[in-house]
């Protein structure tokens, strides 16, 4: 048994029995990162940016990035839903850290671009 929970890391385990009681600390997290850590990954899924309604259909790379086969807001949650989290756990953290190589503006945008392309041109 240990404790878990938002603003904490995990307590140290404990062996124990059913039935038996036990007087469990928690630990409060160094800071919010260390905290966060431990957030499981649907709380990340959850904070994900759904584009506005205006903003379909998509207008491409050369437009607001959202490809201009994805005609409307359902379509695209969809999408995420349905396609993107099927194979990507949306919200754990090897979805959610960004590669050293993939830091730079220019480069995470040419990784989405690609990655958005291969979707885009996926049958369905």
């Amino acid at each position: 048994m240990w404790v878990r929970g938002y603003g904490l890391v995990d307590s140290p385990k404990v062996s124990s029995t059913p039935g038996k009681t036990l007087n469990l600390t928690a630990v409060p997290a160094p800071s919010a990162a260390a905290a966060a850590e431990y957030y499981p990954g649907m709380y990340w899924y959850s904070m994900i940016n759904i584009p506005a309604k205006s903003e379909f259909p998509g207008t491409g790379e050369k437009g607001n990035g959202i490809s201009s086969n994805i005609k409307t807001q359902e379509e695209w949650v969809d999408t995420v839903k349905n396609a993107c989290q099927s194979c990507h756990s949306l919200g754990s953290k090897g979805m959610r850290t960004v590669p050293r190589g993939a830091r730079s503006p220019a480069r995470r945008w040419a990784t989405w671009r690609s990655a958005s392309a291969t979707w885009a041109s996926t049958p369905r």
